[in-house]
């Protein structure tokens, strides 16, 4: 009681010599515009006193909005009845989320205005928006197709054999979906910032999803266990339908509390949508095997193709990612999956799986498959809030073969200078057929990666 009697005896002075000025904005809430526009808002003040100065307008972060002529001088008296009313007019620069702060100045008392803030959303341009649906069906059809030649390579026969002995799916699971997402979230946490919360989610939704992408490809170079490889894409793309919604439901809702809802049943669908392809490559290829050879040469071509066009494309359609791209997204984007390969390895070795399992969990559990977690992001998270979060999965992209792609060179430059004994085991080069089971044949330049959409 003595506390709030203090308390209420230092507020009443200032309470009882300021005026109170009351800002009305209409609309109440400004629907969300797009960039390149301008938009009115109607702003009325309203005093319980007379008083005279002037108020000044601008918008929080002025890379995303400014105000047109944003100071005004008023007198609020009782000839107006203590009220006024004037337009603001925003212009939208950039995509993102930001506020318009309202500030009054006035030297001969002190003014309490009741509203100072007021949110502003700003969406990407008609053609910007046009390019991303383009974009976004291309992806779709494009993933659901590499989906589909992804089946075509696994061999039910193949992962029957792996698991009978499970220890090395067991612990590619557990790296895959304990370590990756929880690394995911530690990286998420620390080195994103707050306000980027829609980059946030997005990098924990890469973290939580399955491998895949163009893991094949480096376990051949690599000479890593290609049936192990291939029963671990399968399975954790399986796996994916329990675990991400999981995840998502749980250290997901960490970064969208109130402001981005995390729609689970369409993430579940999705992954649903994504596993019939895979399914159905692999009913295809059991009950028509003469097509092998032919889908082969369409995997060499395709993946080559997606590869260019893709690339190119995707960074054409989403350039604005260049401005959002920072130091701190960069270093998450990297550790992300470096980190992976690093952690996976060792906690492989560590339990005696030897090199070509481990080396195989490493690269498994450090590729994501990229295009499922971009579906989702694209299609559960309303604008501009899926454009921000493209930033991350784009970033990882990119930067998920390069060490590997390194730790090639170095191995081939060693392997052909310093290892030239008799009977020492041949690289294998890119465009070279592998055998990987009785029945399967499949191409070191083999991209089933969804990560060829970007």
């Amino acid at each position: 009681m003595f506390h709030a009697l203090i308390f209420i005896f230092l507020i009443l002075p200032f309470a009882s010599n300021g005026a109170s000025v009351e800002a009305l904005f209409e609309p109440k809430d400004l629907p969300p515009f797009r960039t390149d526009t301008l938009t009115l808002i109607a702003v009325s003040l309203r005093s319980n006193e007379s008083w005279s100065g002037s108020l000044n307008a601008w918008c929080l972060d002025d890379d995303i909005c400014t105000v047109d002529d944003g100071a005004y001088d008023l007198d609020l008296n009782d000839q107006n009845g203590y009220t006024t009313a004037f337009n603001l007019s925003i212009y939208g620069k950039f995509l993102g989320h930001t506020t318009l702060h309202l500030q009054i100045d006035n030297d001969s008392k002190e003014l309490h205005l009741t509203k100072e803030e007021y949110k502003l959303t700003i969406l990407r341009s008609l053609q910007g928006e046009m390019l991303d649906r383009i974009f976004t069906v291309v992806v779709t059809i494009v993933v659901i197709f590499n989906t589909f030649l992804m089946g075509t390579q696994l061999d039910l026969n193949t992962i029957i054999k792996v698991l009978k002995r499970p220890i090395g799916p067991v612990i590619a699971f557990f790296c895959q979906y304990v370590l990756m997402p929880t690394l995911g979230f530690i990286l998420s946490w620390f080195l994103l910032p707050e306000k980027d919360y829609a980059m946030r989610l997005a990098l924990f939704v890469v973290s939580c999803s399955p491998g895949g992408g163009k893991s094949n490809f480096w376990t051949i170079l690599f000479d890593g266990n290609i049936d192990l490889c291939i029963t671990m894409t399968f399975l954790s793309t399986v796996s994916a339908l329990g675990m991400m919604p999981l995840w998502l439901s749980t250290l997901g809702t960490v970064f969208s509390p109130n402001r981005i809802p995390i729609p689970f049943f369409e993430i579940v669908r999705g992954l649903i949508a994504l596993l019939i392809p895979s399914v159905a490559g692999m009913l295809f290829i059991r009950f028509r095997p003469s097509w092998e050879k032919k889908i082969h040469k369409i995997i060499k071509v395709t993946s080559f193709v997606f590869l260019v066009v893709f690339s190119v494309f995707g960074l054409f359609a989403n350039f604005f990612i260049f401005q959002l791209i920072t130091w701190r997204t960069v270093l998450a984007s990297a550790t992300l999956p470096w980190f992976g390969y690093i952690l996976a390895f060792s906690v492989a070795y560590l339990l005696r799986q030897g090199w070509k399992d481990s080396i195989t969990i490493a690269i498994e559990t450090g590729i994501h498959n990229i295009g499922i977690a971009i579906i989702i992001l694209r299609f559960s998270l309303p604008e501009p809030d899926r454009d921000l979060a493209m930033v991350m999965p784009i970033s990882v992209v990119f930067l998920t073969g390069k060490p590997l792609l390194i730790a090639w060179i170095v191995r081939t430059i060693y392997h052909k200078y310093f290892k030239t004994k008799d009977g020492e085991e041949t690289m294998i080069e890119p465009g070279k057929e592998v055998q990987i089971s009785d029945r399967k044949t499949v191409y070191a330049t083999t991209d089933l990666s969804t990560n060829v959409t970007m």
